[in-house]
Parts: structure tokens; sequence; C-alpha cells
């Protein structure tokens, strides 16, 4: 190693020598995208650092990548739709979907802010909870969590920042 710290990581598939990185010397988790569901890959390892490229790793058993389900753990939460074509949010070869948190934060809320008002809150396409939640806030004030999608749009768990209701 020269004495020279590793400055990063990376990991290459085979088949299609698709490569991912993690740029810090320390532990993580390297991400690899564009995989193709159903096809079976391995990986191999190199680190570098100021004085080069090691030399690769063994190579990883065998994984074979699948597109997210119903009911798959992701991204903080859990999937409970995935898009169709047509659907608001859906893009042509790529895997999106709707995600409920897995913490029950409704216990006891109401669905007003202290008045009970017309929101405008009307879309019932899916995909359309997201423009509901904010006309809601927009007629009912401020984001608070006193009222549902003032508690939605708040949230903060998982590894989103934009969280709302359903639609209808």
């Amino acid at each position: 190693d020269g004495d020279s710290a590793i400055t990063s990581y990376t990991a290459t598939s085979s088949p299609g020598d698709i490569t991912g990185i993690l740029s810090q010397a320390g532990s993580g988790d390297i991400i690899v995208t564009g995989l193709t569901n159903g096809t079976a890959y391995t990986f191999t390892v190199t680190a570098t650092n100021a004085i080069g490229t090691s030399v690769a790793s063994a190579a990883s058993s065998s994984i074979t990548p699948r597109a997210a389900q119903v009911s798959d753990l992701y991204g903080g939460g859990v999937v409970f739709y995935i898009f169709q074509s047509g659907d608001t949010g859906d893009f042509a070869g790529q895997t999106h979907g709707l995600i409920a948190a897995t913490v029950d934060q409704s216990s006891g809320i109401r669905w007003y802010n202290g008045s009970n008002v017309a929101t405008g809150a009307t879309g019932t396409a899916v995909g359309t909870g997201s423009t509901n939640t904010d006309a809601i806030i927009a007629a009912q004030g401020a984001t608070e969590t006193s009222y549902a999608a003032g508690l939605a749009r708040a949230y903060t768990g998982g590894e989103y920042i934009d969280w709302y209701l359903p639609s209808k």
C-alpha cells in the first residue's frame, strides 16, 4: 500500500463491468445502479490510494436483483403500490411506487386544523396524494402536527422528506 491511506473502493459487476464507488477510507455500502432484474451477477472490489489501484478481490457470491414488490421494506417505509403505465409518477422503463411510513402517527389526530373548511383536495387518481396534501395545508395553515396533512408533511422518518397523505 506504500503507507498511503485508501481513498476509495470500487465494486465491479460481472457480467457488464458496471461499477459503483465508495469515496471514503472506512467501510460502507457501495451502490451499483443499472443492473438488470433477473440477471445473476458477481462482484469484485478494488481499493484505490495515492499510489494506485489494488488487484481485484475474489468474486462475491452470485446475486440476482429483482424489481421492488408490494410489501418490500424500502426507504424507511413499506412499498404498498407499484406504479402502472399511465399512473401519475410512472416513468417508462423504471420501477417507481408509493411507500407507507411504518410508524403509526394517527392515534388521536384529526383531519382538520381546528376549522372545517373546503380545501380543494379532490384528486382521486393514484399519485395525487401529494397535491391533495399541499391543498389541505394551504387551506388549513402552516404545516403542523395537530392534523393529518400537516403531520404527514412534517414526518421525517425513513429516507424521505416528502411524505404525504394517500389520494382518495
